[in-house]
């Protein structure tokens, strides 16, 4: 009888992590669409009487001795597969 039980429970103990557990990623959207932004343009910021200037719609940032003039990159939609990539990246068999 005690046997039986032991070999019951490694039975159990064997099937549990074979049987099928539910994964965060099946919570995931299968296809979303996303804003992506796409590359900033970025030129030289531009000397003038007043001083160095950008372009309206750019923002001055100075690297080292370096000032430049960076513009935010377009806004594009894209489509994304959220679930697919959430089992890609889990690694599994």
């Amino acid at each position: 009888m005690i046997r039986s039980s032991l070999l019951a429970i490694a039975l159990m103990a064997i099937a549990l992590p074979a049987a099928a557990q539910n994964s965060h990623c099946a919570t995931l959207p299968v296809n979303v669409q996303v804003e992506a932004r796409g590359p900033d343009n970025v030129i030289p910021a531009q000397l003038t009487p007043r001083g160095i200037t950008c372009p309206r719609g750019f923002t001055s940032e100075s690297v080292g001795p370096i000032t430049r003039c960076r513009q935010p990159g377009a806004i594009r939609l894209e489509n994304r597969e959220p679930r697919r990539d959430c089992y890609a990246a889990l690694g599994l068999g």
